[in-house]
């Protein structure tokens, strides 16, 4: 008996201190950001959550928006409409139709709702000058050029666009993403949450299965895994090294043909379509920002800068307009994104406004043109 009740305090006191880290992680990070913390675990059931009534699954491309669905994805409100594009319903009576295509940077996953991406916005912007134009946002997150290419032939060429804004790039750089997925959960829990959640709802095409036990059990700790409701200022205790040291190791040579070759074949589709393909390189800001995507941001920068002049360079030989405002994103600091990568409503913003700015000033028989589609549902490559 005497034995027992020196035992269970002992017990007590162990429980308390084994707990005690935890506790005080959650009540320091409340104080710190005004937000208790997300476990990883609960990011887990919300992202599942979340991605399986926004996504469903496909026969070939990893998944499609839900069409009809409205939910609430990350931070940010989506309604998706009956043809499966982020925003409102495709109007009837539109003279200029402009699509938008590209990844998670044209779906704008960091904004608060449809109305703030910068496709909606630069609809906005340019329908004071032209009030028949509709921009749809056909971005995915996670869509390369390879995949968005076979959804156009699959269903975008459908609605029939008179212009194609082709905005990629980040994800073309396909190897960095396998090998540095664990730094980004180290160093941009948000961004995790967007890439692993569609993987826990079970989704196809997907890199990630659900911990298991006993792994499981410390998904619900803060203080081992960290908080995922803050993007890159909450770091965990463990951090991993960085795998990409060289440009090479980011986009290498025959990634790079590859990817012009794709970005080639899908702009033949587009003007066989009777459409007009416009190239928009893409930028991720300035080298000078602090916060983290899971490798060293001037390696990716210069990635970047390389696959965008290849790019660059395919459309001058082919005669493809190009609109480039990376004089301008390239210097743009942490105040212009939600994460590494993705913009803010502030970022949204002004990228819309600075696209309508030269588009506007550029060939205008572009924005005035007749529709003069071929009706051809697939192409022939050059």
């Amino acid at each position: 008996m005497f034995k027992n009740l020196i035992i269970f305090p002992i017990i007590v006191v162990l429980l308390v201190l084994a707990t005690l880290p935890e506790i005080v992680s959650r009540f320091y990070y409340c104080a710190l950001y005004g937000s208790w913390p997300v476990s990883l675990y609960s990011a887990m059931e919300e992202g599942r959550k979340q991605s399986a009534a926004l996504f469903q699954e496909h026969s070939i491309l990893p998944f499609l928006l839900r069409p009809g669905t409205n939910v609430k994805f990350m931070d940010t409100h989506v309604i998706v409409n009956r043809k499966g594009f982020r925003g409102d319903e495709l109007r009837p009576d539109v003279t200029l139709k402009i699509l938008a295509i590209g990844g998670s940077t044209t779906f704008d996953t960091g904004v608060d709702n449809n109305e703030r991406t910068w496709c909606a916005q630069l609809e906005k912007l340019l329908s004071v000058q032209y009030p028949d134009v509709q921009v749809i946002n056909g971005g995915l997150p996670v869509y390369g050029l390879g995949t968005n290419t076979i959804k156009y032939l699959l269903y975008d060429h459908l609605i029939e666009p008179d212009i194609v804004l082709i905005y990629q790039g980040f994800n073309d750089a396909s190897p960095w993403w396998s090998k540095s997925l664990a730094d980004i959960r180290c160093t941009d829990y948000w961004m995790y949450r967007g890439v692993a959640s569609r993987a826990w709802s079970g989704l196809s095409g997907t890199i990630m299965h659900l911990p298991t036990p006993p792994v499981n059990v410390l998904t619900h700790s803060v203080f081992l895994l960290g908080a995922f409701n803050k993007r890159g200022e909450n770091k965990n205790i463990f951090l991993s090294m960085d795998f990409a040291q060289r440009v090479e190791d980011i986009i290498p040579e025959y990634l790079m043909s590859e990817n012009v070759k794709m970005l080639g074949y899908l702009i033949s589709c587009i003007k066989k379509d009777g459409a007009i393909p416009i190239f928009v390189p893409q930028s991720i800001g300035t080298v000078e920002r602090k916060t983290d995507i899971g490798i060293k941001r001037e390696i990716m920068n210069q990635a970047l800068l390389q696959l965008n002049k290849a790019y660059i360079d395919y459309c001058n030989k082919s005669d493809v307009k190009v609109i480039d405002v990376t004089s301008v994103t390239n210097s743009w600091k942490d105040d212009y994104f939600q994460d590494g990568v993705h913009f803010n409503n502030k970022g949204a913003r002004e990228f819309a406004l600075l696209l309508s700015r030269e588009i506007e000033k550029g060939d205008k028989a572009i924005l005035l043109r007749a529709k003069d589609h071929s009706g051809k549902l697939l192409c022939e490559s050059k």
